[in-house]
């Protein structure tokens, strides 16, 4: 079978996750009856026409015999859930929260600016993945795209939040609301680069939507699919 898009979110052991289970359906619920004005009259299957969608009754259908928190797997080619467990519980998406960071650089960004850092971005937790650029460095939009995504540099993804909306505080702001816009309303981001933070969490049901829209982008399938990456700068 030929699979388009295969998505499998597997949450594993990480310290503190847990489950909100309350208020699901009618968050969800409520974001269609928000928004179901936006799509042309007459789609009979409304804003739920192009994604697949898990029914709570079916949103843990599946056992695992270790440790797996949550999980997701859809054939995006026919919309079929292929595999749901624990899909609308909350959990901390880690490192896929620079899918969100990428999705906002493809819409908002010009790969071809070029970003010299004012600052060095520093961490308050040790053992960061991080591109060791520097204060007075220069690198493209493009470079530092590649970075976060291939070898899942943290302070890129600070630089990119800077560079696009002033700061990480706005580029977080920008990240929330694009969520919501996207059906994701189970989601606060904290952060752009996915360090633990309690109030920074998300479902994979919510993290399916945002990846399926990433998707929608060469730039990102392609870069996601290379082995390796070196940064100029």
């Amino acid at each position: 079978v030929l699979i388009g898009f295969f998505l499998f979110l597997v949450m594993m052991g990480v310290g503190g996750c847990g489950s909100d289970k309350t208020a699901v359906l009618p968050s969800y619920a409520q974001h269609y009856e928000e928004t179901k004005s936006r799509y042309t009259v007459g789609q009979s299957k409304g804003m739920a026409q192009d994604l697949a969608v898990v029914p709570v009754a079916e949103a843990t259908d599946y056992t695992f015999s270790y440790n797996v928190k949550a999980a997701l797997a859809v054939n995006e080619d026919t919309k079929d859930v292929l595999l749901s467990y624990h899909a609308f519980d909350r959990v901390y998406p880690a490192s896929i929260t620079k899918v969100m960071t990428a999705l906002l650089t493809l819409e908002n960004g010009n790969f071809e600016d070029k970003v010299t850092l004012t600052h060095d971005i520093t961490f308050n937790e040790g053992n960061v993945v991080r591109s060791m650029l520097k204060k007075g460095d220069t690198v493209t939009v493009e470079g530092l795209f590649n970075a976060l995504l291939v070898a899942s540099d943290n302070d890129c993804a600070v630089i990119l939040a800077e560079h696009l909306a002033g700061s990480v505080e706005n580029f977080v702001s920008m990240m929330n609301e694009r969520a919501k816009e996207l059906g994701a309303t189970h989601t606060h981001f904290a952060n752009t680069n996915g360090l633990h933070d309690a109030n920074h969490y998300t479902t994979p049901y919510d993290l399916y939507l945002i990846f399926k829209e990433a998707a929608t982008h060469d730039r990102f399938l392609n870069t996601v699919g290379q082995k390796d990456y070196n940064l100029e700068y």
